[in-house]
């Protein structure tokens, strides 16, 4: 009995033995070892998500002041001419993977309405040239993104930038659908939903469409306050874009120059970041941008950006940069 045993014991460690080795992983390249691809049109850089999700920031307002890069407010002449055509801008494939299945059936059977992909009126004002996702950065209970309580006529008031930002999106949804541009509500809810989602439902949509996609991520921001203070002395609008995105920065330039036009308010220009860490630029596969429109920690400021004049002039401006580049493509 005991030599059996010892017989079935060499047979099963000669079997593991034989068997063949799988073949390993690739290790993916890191972000900072990666050489700069220049004005290569891209999104991302290979994605190593797991291991470096923390450098990813989700807007401006969170971002360290000395890796931000500060460039001319337009860079290019904005006038109609050559129809530059959107070439699809590389990112990481795991990116579009990672948790998609939830995604998929979002998208498929949209029962719940996370995602809604609204098509033109069945007579539109214009033939629809792009496929506009549209992001209401920030939920309900994402920490911090929310103004000190102050008087507003008399009322203790409180800005929450995930209401504000929800609030111009309805507004330009309802812009759109009435001159029948195509344009996807990418987050419905009013609760938080990840970075990483949002995200991988742009790319979703991306890949299974039918028009190029262009990614606008909505927010108002925050900075520093003064010594002593809740209240910071910077104001004004400033749009983002991927520092290797040629036809983000172009697109960018659209949207700063309405936004400034419609307001009047100081112009911070366009801006990207040496790290390229902002969440929304870095991980979708189109070309993106992300406006900043005022600041909610400025007192002065955040009572018009309450007022709703002003968010109807905030909304009509990402409106008219959208039909501007309905019409004449990315010149």
């Amino acid at each position: 009995m005991l030599k059996q045993f010892f017989e079935l014991l060499g047979r099963l460690f000669g079997s593991l033995a034989t068997e063949p080795e799988k073949p390993k992983t690739p290790d993916t390249t890191d972000d900072n070892t990666k050489p700069d691809t220049g004005n290569k049109d891209t999104n991302t850089t290979t994605d190593t998500r797991d291991e470096k999700e923390e450098e990813l920031i989700s807007d401006s307002a969170d971002l360290p002041q000395d890796t931000v890069i500060i460039e001319g407010d337009l860079p290019f002449d904005i006038e109609p001419g050559e129809v530059i055509p959107i070439e699809e801008e590389v990112t990481d494939n795991t990116d579009d993977t990672t948790g998609e299945d939830d995604i998929i059936d979002i998208i498929e059977d949209n029962d719940d309405d996370d995602v809604v992909v609204i098509a033109p009126d069945p007579e539109p004002t214009h033939k629809a040239r792009f496929m506009w996702c549209l992001d209401n950065g920030h939920g309900e209970e994402t920490p911090g993104k929310r103004s000190p309580e102050f008087d507003l006529d008399g009322i203790t008031v409180q800005f929450f930038e995930y209401e504000f930002n929800r609030d111009i999106v309805g507004r330009i949804i309802g812009g759109l659908r009435e001159r029948g541009v195509s344009f996807t509500n990418v987050v419905s809810e009013i609760t938080d939903v990840s970075l990483q989602d949002r995200c991988i439902r742009a790319n979703r949509i991306h890949r299974n469409g039918q028009l190029p996609v262009i990614y606008v991520s909505v927010h108002s921001n925050a900075a520093q306050p003064a010594p002593n203070s809740n209240w910071t002395s910077a104001s004004g609008i400033e749009t983002w874009h991927h520092k290797n995105s040629t036809n983000g920065k172009r697109i960018a330039g659209v949207f700063q120059k309405h936004l400034i036009q419609a307001t009047g308010w100081r112009n911070r220009k366009l801006k990207t970041t040496k790290l390229r860490n902002l969440y929304v630029l870095n991980k979708t596969a189109m070309p993106a941008v992300l406006t900043e429109n005022g600041f909610f920690n400025n007192k002065e400021e955040v009572k018009k950006l309450m007022r709703d004049d002003v968010r109807q002039a905030i909304a009509d401006a990402h409106i008219a940069a959208i039909l501007e580049i309905e019409k004449n493509g990315i010149v």
